[in-house]
């Protein structure tokens, strides 16, 4: 990014060497510096055209040569510098991404031992997590839900209802079930149309009650009423949102959309202004109706509610907004630091109010001599335009006013904060803030249906671009062996999150997209597998880091028994998983061959040796494969085995036939 930004700094001198050839009488051109100042500035499009209006009126010939500087570092060089940051930021995204994708498996094969010694009370499921000791968690996790709520969760992470989990199963549902958002279906009541249906009045109402009053119309009957007319519609408005929020949830229904926090807030807010309006009514007739007026301005923007798309861009800007927290924290830690520069330059050496027509009317008020007054100056950089106007002034400060000194301070500003870090937002906003037409939480569009009884539930595959989705819907039973008992209906959201903006910023396939992939891998192993002649079976294995899913044959976990436990098969996949994406030369057991990273570890019993293989079938997004085989020991390897002392494992269990297909 940086050798971009100077190849643009040189661009600019050699184009103010050639204006200080080209101009040289006029005073923006006079010497080299003055001339690449005023080219810098050319190039922010601050002083455009104003800078080469005096040249072009005396020489037509002269607009040649600013159309060309203009094309060459305002259109090309402006877009290179953008391309530049945008592909670089989107680099380091992906390496974030990849690696919280680490840490977070890392984190689950934790919490999946953490929750096997729970379960190794239980003689018949070592090794195995009981769902009961997940349920325990769930209900820590998601202190608001019921029962019920509680229960749909469970019917996504057991929907087989065997009531254990083995370590696959349990990372990739843990991840699906925690994502969940478990809402009550709506009620299509009477009474849930009559509040809907008088939320668009009052909306519509409300928009044309504003413009009206505020477009200078006039009419006798409108004059009279005006300040009635808003008290009508503070009090339907107020009806509405009661009847939505329903605080003590008095009224047992469901609203037909659900609450946002943008829209349903500030009509909260635009209620209250208005309603203090009207208790200002026996004080002043004037202020009661600016108040009036104020409110239900605040309140136009509900309208906005009622139009898919405008639902989608907030919803989506919710989730974006949370993840931007650390590109805001970096902008304003850079201004921070400007400010209190400038501080330290010109603190007290602007006097306000003395300079007279030396500068533009007020600017001075820009300046540094409080660190409020810092803040709005930077942000005045921040935003471009007149950043040179503001500089100016800093000419005429009592200290540090060399322009060796000023313009460097500028220049800097604009070039880290402008160039780079709103880049960076820029780039963040391109890849992230995605809002489709079609987006929508409440249509009442269901996907499916699934009963608990029917214990299954498929988690399907929808739009990686979508902020809150529906997924199915399930009946969640209070008496799950009381066949009579209640059922309520529930609809599944899969919650957006941070590590799926990431996601979405970094690009790159879908994780359905992902799983395809791996899975064709394995179909494409098996017919090899089927076709060759080859007298040693092997077990083989792909696994996704982007979905932490792995896919296989049967024949892979059942050779590994004479060695391990599957999960502890599992929690060595991962370590060399891991172990790939880091290795280098000094990792033990790695080897490049065709440069391809490869690992490999061996497993001993006492007949057999099994040997472990692994490879890197592609970087980005990582996706490795697992090979695995058994051969018998030869006489000489069992008796040094033998004689080094090495431990007897437990006795191997019978390999399944047929057992080739996924397994996971």
């Amino acid at each position: 990014v940086f050798r971009v930004i100077i190849l643009e700094l040189l661009l600019i001198l050699s184009f103010a060497a050639v204006a200080h050839q080209l101009f040289p009488t006029h005073g923006p051109f006079v010497d080299l510096v003055t001339s690449w100042l005023n080219l810098f500035e050319l190039s922010t499009t601050v002083v455009n055209p104003r800078l080469w209006m005096p040249e072009y009126n005396d020489n037509p010939d002269a607009a040649f040569f600013f159309i060309i500087f203009d094309t060459t570092i305002v259109f090309i060089m402006h877009s290179l510098v953008l391309s530049v940051v945008f592909q670089t930021y989107i680099q380091a995204m992906t390496e974030i991404h990849n690696r919280s994708l680490t840490d977070r498996e890392d984190a689950l094969r934790l919490a999946y031992l953490a929750l096997e010694v729970q379960s190794k009370d239980d003689n018949n499921h070592q090794g195995l997590v009981k769902v009961t000791s997940v349920t325990r968690v769930l209900r820590i996790l998601r202190p608001h839900y019921n029962e019920m709520k509680i229960g749909a969760l469970v019917e996504i992470l057991d929907p087989s209802r065997q009531r254990v989990l083995d370590f696959p199963n349990f990372l990739s549902k843990i991840r699906v079930t925690l994502l969940a958002s478990i809402r009550t279906t709506p009620t299509r009541s009477n009474f849930a149309y009559l509040v809907e249906a008088t939320a668009a009045f009052v909306a519509f109402a409300n928009f044309i009650y504003v413009i009206l009053y505020t477009s200078q119309f006039s009419a006798v009957w409108y004059d009279r009423c005006v300040f009635e007319i808003g008290i009508a519609i503070t009090f339907l408005a107020v009806f509405e949102l009661v009847a939505r929020i329903n605080p003590f949830k008095l009224l047992r229904y469901t609203p037909t959309t659900r609450l946002q926090t943008t829209f349903d807030g500030l009509a909260v807010l635009g209620a209250i202004v208005s309603i203090w309006g009207a208790l200002h009514y026996f004080l002043s007739y004037r202020a009661a109706l600016d108040l009036m007026l104020t409110g239900r301005a605040i309140d136009m923007i509900r309208i906005m509610r009622f139009f898919r798309i405008f639902r989608a861009m907030v919803r989506r800007s919710g989730d974006v907004l949370i993840a931007l927290t650390g590109q805001l924290a970096l902008i304003a830690s850079t201004i921070h630091l400007f400010v209190y520069l400038g501080i330290a330059l010109w603190a007290g050496a602007i006097h306000v109010g003395t300079y007279g027509t030396k500068i533009t009317p007020h600017y001075d008020l820009n300046n540094f001599n409080t660190y409020t007054n810092g803040l709005v100056t930077m942000f005045q950089v921040l935003v471009v335009n007149d950043w040179y106007a503001i500089a100016a002034v800093y000419q005429y400060a009592t200290a540090h006013s060399s322009p060796y000194i000023v313009y460097p301070f500028f220049v800097g500003a604009n070039l880290i904060c402008v160039n780079i870090l709103l880049n960076c937002l820029t780039a963040f906003f391109v890849g992230a803030f995605v809002a489709k037409l079609d987006d929508s939480e409440d249509d009442g569009k269901e996907v499916t249906s699934v009963s608990r009884k029917a214990r299954e539930m498929v988690i399907g595959a929808t739009s990686s671009v979508r902020t809150v989705r529906r997924v199915t819907s399930v009946r969640s039973m209070g008496d799950a062996s009381d066949a009579s008992g209640i059922t309520v209906e529930f609809d599944i959201y899969e919650r957006e999150g941070y590590d799926r903006i990431v996601q979405t910023v970094a690009g790159g396939a879908s994780e359905e997209e992902e799983d395809e992939y791996a899975k064709k891998i394995c179909d494409m192993l098996e017919l090899f597998e089927q076709l060759s002649s080859q007298v040693v079976k092997v077990g083989y294995m792909v696994c996704s880091q982007k979905t932490m899913n792995r896919y296989g044959n049967r024949r892979f976990q059942a050779l590994a028994m004479e060695f391990m436990e599957p999960n502890t098969l599992h929690s060595i996949v991962g370590e060399m998983h891991n172990e790939l994406l880091e290795v280098g030369p000094a990792t033990v057991g790695a080897t490049n061959t065709n440069n391809k990273k490869m690992m490999k570890r061996q497993f001993f019993s006492d007949t057999n040796k099994m040997i472990l293989t692994s490879s890197l079938v592609r970087k980005q997004p990582p996706l490795s494969l697992f090979v695995l085989r058994v051969s018998p020991l030869q006489q000489q390897q069992q008796q040094e085995r033998e004689s080094d002392g090495a431990l007897v494992p437990p006795p191997p269990q019978p390999e399944e036939e047929g057992g080739d297909g996924n397994f996971f």
